[in-house]
């Protein structure tokens, strides 16, 4: 095997090098390949964080689980070649998921057959295995590979805009700790900077309106099979783009954009946007409940939360799932199917068992945020603090008290201190097409911004979901940067 994975790796070396449509303009052609084995060795140490940091030896948390259930929905192509396909292209029922993948856990049998990410990343891994062989090096390498082609697609999208060359865009990318962590490992961010690089590509070239529309479709729907919410904050943004260049005076345009994000955000207080703020409210009061983690268990009249201090009081039993507590506990409650109104109780020992609805460990980088509870004024008066959770979060003193957070403490700041050195000592004069093009970036950041400080309580996850963000500021500090003024010193 190991001779294997060797040939694998100089096989993709020798396509990134010899093979012209994965070069970058004007650049050295063994660039790719440098970037490629640079993105391999992170992807080493991403599998040794996922391994000995967060497991004991062996792949944990969401990269197992899709290793896991990837090769089990591989093998159904042995079983039955027909099965198989159906759950690949969306046509497989639940009797189907019964038959065949009753043994996996992210493939929900009450979620959206297409439009589901975990579903997504299975079929995508399960394809892999036909080269990998159940090898979680093979599919680092392919999961490297797609990322790195969506990075040179960002690059050429933005050569036209910056006064760099293609080899220190591609770096600058590339290079970015954060970007350079997340986008090697076996989870959703390799198709994430894939499918963003490949939509910057699409509106941002010159294509005739043919190839120009199935490029969009087909970026637009990697978007929303792997992260809806990015292409909602990516057609806003776009449309921003296109406004700036149909509005001749940048100051009339800036004005209208002000009234836009003014009107969208005091529409939240409307009636007709209450579903939207109750989604927000019910996924950060989800994901406020992972972060605790705990039991949460079903009595006759309501739903009790246990934590974790209290996690030796109880005693689940796994064949029928049912929950008993030995002793006198405080914990919550709410009704069942609310997303608010958690009242603090005494919870007694039961007789009558209860069914559990989720059992979960606490998170270490959980952090307190304001709850919605479906109250617009509240998600309103929340926007400072989630700006704050997501541009200036992890401090030194967050949770958790690990090496690693130092890491991401620096790549936040070092990012941010970069973007204000450069608009504040290196900026250039920009055209008023890289001035739209820097506005839309803002837009697409700020809308982002919100909806992961809005929903999300744990440390750990923010930073991995702000990763386009980082890219957009990226995207913005490289096309203000005048290379000449760093050289007249």
């Amino acid at each position: 095997m190991i001779l294997y994975i060797v040939f694998f790796f100089l096989l993709v070396i020798t396509t990134l090098r010899f093979v012209p449509v994965f070069r970058l303009p004007d650049a050295s052609p063994w660039l790719m390949p440098l970037g490629f084995v640079l993105k391999v060795l992170v992807g080493c140490f991403f599998l040794y964080v996922y391994a000995y940091h967060y497991g004991v030896g062996e792949l944990t948390a969401d990269s197992s689980e899709f290793m896991r259930d990837s090769g089990i929905l591989n093998s159904v192509f042995y079983e039955s070649p027909g099965a198989y396909f159906r759950f690949l292209f969306g046509f497989d029922d639940r009797a189907l998921l019964f038959e065949y993948l009753s043994e996996t856990t992210q493939w929900d049998a009450d979620s959206s057959k297409w439009f589901n990410d975990a579903r997504n990343i299975l079929r995508l891994h399960s394809l892999i295995h036909f080269v990998s062989f159940g090898e979680v090096f093979i599919h680092l390498m392919v999961t490297s590979f797609i990322s790195l082609v969506g990075l040179r697609l960002m690059t050429i999208s933005l050569l036209p805009f910056v006064k760099l060359s293609s080899s220190v865009v591609f770096l600058a990318f590339l290079l970015m700790p954060n970007v350079l962590f997340w986008s090697s490992g076996i989870l959703k961010e390799p198709l994430i900077i894939f499918s963003m690089g490949l939509f910057m590509y699409t509106v941002l070239g010159s294509f005739k309106p043919v190839k120009r529309t199935l490029l969009l479709l087909l970026s637009a729907g990697c978007l929303v099979g792997i992260k809806p919410y990015i292409l909602l904050c990516i057609i806003p943004a776009v449309f921003v783009y296109f406004l700036f260049g149909w509005i001749k005076d940048t100051r009339i345009a800036v004005a209208v954009l002000a009234v836009m994000i003014a009107g969208a955000l005091l529409s939240l207080l409307t009636s007709p946007m209450k579903p939207v703020v109750d989604k927000l409210s019910s996924q950060q009061f989800d994901f406020i409940n992972i972060g605790k983690g705990g039991v949460y268990a079903r009595a006759d009249t309501c739903v009790y939360i246990i934590y974790g201090a209290d996690m030796p009081y109880v005693e689940i039993n796994e064949t029928d799932s049912t929950v008993f507590l030995t002793k006198e506990v405080v914990g919550d409650y709410v009704k069942p199917g609310a997303r608010k109104d958690k009242k603090r109780c005494t919870i007694y020992p039961n007789e009558k068992p209860w069914k559990m609805i989720y059992d979960g460990e606490f998170s270490g980088s959980y952090i307190e945020i304001t709850p919605i509870e479906e109250s617009p004024e509240t998600l309103l008066a929340n926007i400072p603090e989630a700006i704050n959770n997501v541009l200036l979060r992890p401090y030194p003193d967050d949770p958790p008290k690990s090496k690693f957070k130092c890491l991401s403490v620096i790549d936040g700041w070092g990012l941010l201190l970069l973007f204000i050195t450069v608009v504040c000592f290196f900026r250039r004069t920009v055209s008023r097409k890289e001035l739209h093009l820097i506005i839309a970036l803002c837009v697409f950041s700020f809308i982002l911004i919100l909806l992961i400080g809005w929903t999300t309580p744990v440390i750990g996850a923010i930073v991995r979901y702000k990763v386009p963000v980082q890219l957009a500021m990226m995207c913005m500090t490289l096309i203000v940067f005048n290379p000449k003024k760093l050289k007249n010193g």
